[in-house]
């Protein structure tokens, strides 16, 4: 963030807020960006920590942001929803040696339930908005994963969503 400042500053490059039409499209970028920042933070690449609450927060910090800007955006609302819902399971994600637990080993009492109901009524106001994309789709499916209470309940939600 500090390089890219000091490059945008450096180079003169203006602040323009962008029109109507160049909008949908930055959009789409800027939501792209923040959610690799959160999976760097919630699977970290490099460096000796597997989680990164910093990035984690930051995005999500981000997230809510677009959402205040563009309360209306649906894509933003599925793209918070998604973040927080993957963010709440993070404590169960590492055990005491920081080591990866997979889904199915997970203590899911470690899961911030006020969270996930939170994000959930988030991700629900996105369909009323009239349009779907794939942050919504995967919140949506986080949002299965979140409120099961073993590896089961997904999977009976999953095989009654094909019926």
């Amino acid at each position: 963030m500090v390089r890219a400042k000091a490059k945008i500053r450096d180079a003169r490059i203006p602040y323009e807020v962008p029109g109507s039409r160049a909008l949908p499209e930055r959009l789409a970028s800027v939501q792209t960006v923040i959610y690799l920042v959160f999976n760097e933070g919630y699977a970290a690449t490099a460096g000796e920590n597997l989680i990164r609450r910093d990035l984690r927060a930051q995005a999500i910090r981000l997230g809510r942001t677009l959402c205040e800007l563009l309360p209306n955006e649906p894509e933003s609302l599925g793209l918070l929803a998604l973040m927080r819902l993957q963010d709440s399971r993070c404590r169960a994600r590492i055990d005491s040696a920081s080591a990866l637990v997979p889904l199915e080993e997970q203590d899911r009492s470690l899961r911030d339930q006020k969270e996930i109901e939170e994000d959930i009524q988030t991700l629900e106001r996105a369909p009323r908005l009239n349009s779907s994309g794939p942050y919504q789709l995967q919140a949506a499916i986080a949002a299965v994963h979140a409120r099961s209470h073993s590896p089961a309940d997904y999977r009976l939600a999953a095989d009654r969503r094909a019926v």
